[in-house]
C-alpha cells in the first residue's frame, strides 16, 4: 500500500481550496489503517488465483460463524455446523489448495491469516505437518499480499 503523498495533496487540493484557506493534510500511515478481516484477504487471494491459475485451486470454507440457537438445556447449537461435521468437514483444514504440481510436490497448501493477530491453531498445525509429510508445499501467509508473492515466487508467475 502506498503512503500518503503530501506534495501531491498540497499541489492538487490545497491550491484548489484557494490561497485564503489553509488545508492541512492528514497524517495517515498504512499502520494506522484497520487490519482487513481474513475473509477480505481471502477474496483478494481468490481474485489473483482465478486470474493466474483458473481451475487449479480451491478454497475450503471451514471457518466462520454459523447461525445457532439455544437448545432446551440453554446450550448454543448450530444445526448447520452439525450438518457440515456429519458431511466430513474437518477442523483445521488449510484454506487454499493449489493442485498444480510443482518441484515434485502434488501442489501447494496455504493457511491464510490476517496481517496482524492471526494465529495457527493446533489443529491447523497438525494438518500442515501431515500434508508436509505427504510432500505438499505448505505456507502460512500473513495477508493476501504475502500469499500472492509466495505463489508468484513458487510458480514463477
Amino acid at each position: 500500500m502506498k503512503g500518503f503523498d503530501e506534495k501531491w495533496y498540497q499541489e492538487h487540493i490545497v491550491k484548489k481550496a484557494g490561497a485564503s484557506k489553509r488545508v492541512l493534510a492528514p497524517s495517515i500511515l498504512p499502520s494506522d489503517l484497520p487490519c482487513p478481516l481474513e475473509e477480505v484477504e481471502q477474496v483478494t487471494l481468490a481474485q489473483f488465483l482465478d486470474l493466474m491459475m483458473p481451475g487449479d485451486w480451491f478454497h475450503v470454507p471451514n471457518g466462520g460463524i454459523r447461525p445457532s440457537k439455544e437448545d432446551k438445556n440453554g446450550v448454543r447449537v448450530s444445526v448447520e455446523a452439525k450438518k457440515m461435521k456429519a458431511q466430513g468437514v474437518k477442523k483445521g483444514v488449510p484454506d487454499v489448495w493449489i493442485i498444480r504440481p510443482i518441484m515434485g510436490a502434488p501442489g501447494v497448501v496455504i493457511e491464510l491469516k490476517r496481517r496482524k493477530g492471526g494465529t495457527v491453531s493446533p489443529e491447523q498445525k497438525e494438518w500442515l505437518e501431515r500434508l508436509k509429510s505427504y510432500n505438499w508445499i505448505i505456507y502460512v501467509a500473513k495477508g493476501a499480499d504475502e500469499a500472492i508473492q509466495f505463489v508468484r515466487d513458487t510458480y514463477g508467475i
